[in-house]
């Protein structure tokens, strides 16, 4: 039997009151991912088991910022605005015109603030349970307090869904709450959403009165009860930090089962696209922002700020380092401690050890960068590009004053100040002469130190 294409529906036109922010609510980022686009990379990783039709995303509050985020991300993902916040069914009944009239596929209608709703597990439940009936996802929790409660039927359907506001004593005691999706037929979801009147408090209409419409209708509502953990709506910044905790929790646990050691894993934070090999040793208050990948056997000690980079195998890194975008650190290459590299290639075997900065810089094998070392890479108005070639040696406290290429195999003489290209096998340095006073008389030198004495 063919499989009935499955189209989204993901409600993000919402005001986030909570947040208190300037942003739209579901832009907020979760290991460094805007809350929606967890959400959507989810749905388009299963789109063959979705047998995918159309995604529409309905925005509202700045929806011109949200629309340009997700569609830089898909650009086969549908918009369309709901210009008065009234409602959850209100904004699926706007969406349904994209749909026209004789739509005969399945639907999910998915919140865009829970980012780690189970996609395969929507798509294996709507296969096997729904056919022309609806479907909602529900979760047990032992603090149910500001959650909608899903009330059972003798046979274990959905009979309706209560806000908690509206409640009596009896539903509030019920454990069994709302995570805010609807599955089923999109043309019963879209005629129900019509039949629907405002809620007399709020004058919103709410998807969730869907569920007592179908039942008397004689369709019957399945419940797929669902991890807590993957059914959290995201409201306010507390809830930002509870999701962002459950997700660093699954990349660490993933992280470790593809062998690598996390020495105190709860104070490593991954971003979501963050690639770790094997036989990695990663220690305590590590950071990686987004676009990292670590191939097998490198060490990252404590403490280091790592974004945008990539790290070659057995390389070590840190303590206290800090890597930024554009990045490449070669096989077998070491950064040590207050070390800031920026947008550089470190060749293979190179060391960078102690209280440097390189930035726009190409290093080539072998090369020692010493203690101090700074790269001039910006005049004021450009950005230049510092060379150094294959086995060179700068000694510490130098600085080379961009653009300049270093040949293969020179040295730079410690505190020296480098403005034009040094060739091949070539030392060059740049200092003042060194000046030193000695006083002529042993008495004289014993009255110098007299007075400084007084003075103190």
């Amino acid at each position: 039997m063919k499989r009935q294409p499955v189209s989204f529906i993901i409600l993000a036109a919402g005001l986030g009151k909570r947040m208190k922010s300037s942003i739209p609510k579901a832009l907020h980022l979760i290991a460094g991912k805007p809350i929606i686009l967890h959400l959507l990379e989810n749905i388009f990783l299963h789109r063959e088991l979705c047998n995918l039709d159309q995604v529409v995303v309905v925005t509202g509050y700045k929806a011109e910022l949200l629309e340009n985020v997700v569609g830089e991300y898909r650009k086969e993902i549908k918009f369309v605005r709901q210009k008065n916040q009234v409602g959850t069914a209100n904004a699926v009944k706007v969406a349904s015109c994209l749909f026209g009239e004789n739509y005969q596929g399945n639907l999910a209608i998915l919140c865009g603030d829970a980012p780690l709703i189970n996609i395969k597990d929507i798509m294996y439940f709507m296969n096997a349970k729904l056919h022309d009936n609806l479907g909602v996802i529900a979760f047990n929790t032992v603090n149910p307090s500001g959650y909608g409660r899903v009330i059972k039927d003798k046979n274990g359907l959905a009979l309706k869904i209560v806000e908690e506001k509206e409640a009596n004593r009896g539903e509030k005691n019920c454990k069994l709450c709302n995570s805010g999706a609807l599955l089923g037929k999109a043309e019963y979801i879209f005629q129900f959403v019509l039949d629907i009147e405002k809620n007399i408090v709020k004058k919103e209409k709410y998807l969730t009165d869907v569920i007592a419409l179908a039942n008397r209708a004689g369709k019957k509502v399945y419940i797929l009860e669902a991890a807590e953990t993957e059914c959290k709506g995201i409201n306010d910044r507390v809830a930002v930090s509870m999701v962002e905790k459950d997700l660093q929790i699954t990349y660490r646990k993933k992280a470790m089962e593809n062998g690598a050691t996390l020495v105190a894993p709860e104070t490593v934070f991954f971003a979501s696209d963050t690639v770790i090999g094997r036989d990695v040793h990663i220690g305590p208050n590590v950071f990686f922002g987004n676009g990292v990948t670590i191939e097998d056997e490198v060490i990252i000690h404590s403490f280091c700020h790592i974004e945008g980079v990539i790290i070659k195998a057995k390389a070590i890194i840190g303590p206290f380092a800090r890597l930024r975008p554009d990045t490449i650190i070669g096989k077998g290459a070491r950064i040590g401690n207050f070390v800031e590299i920026k947008k550089s290639t470190i060749g293979p075997g190179s060391k960078v050890n102690h209280l440097s900065y390189v930035g726009d810089s190409k290093i080539g094998e072998n090369v020692n960068i010493g203690a101090g070392v700074i790269t001039c890479n910006y005049d004021g108005i450009n950005k230049n590009v510092t060379s150094i070639d294959d086995g060179s040696f700068i000694g510490s406290n130098s600085s080379l004053v961009a653009p300049i290429k270093i040949g293969k195999n020179a040295i730079i003489g410690a505190g020296s100040v480098i403005t034009d290209d040094v060739p091949d096998e070539s030392l060059s340095l740049e200092r003042s002469k060194q000046v030193t006073k000695i006083s002529k008389t042993k008495n004289h030198f014993i009255k110098l130190k007299n007075k400084s004495s007084k003075r103190k």
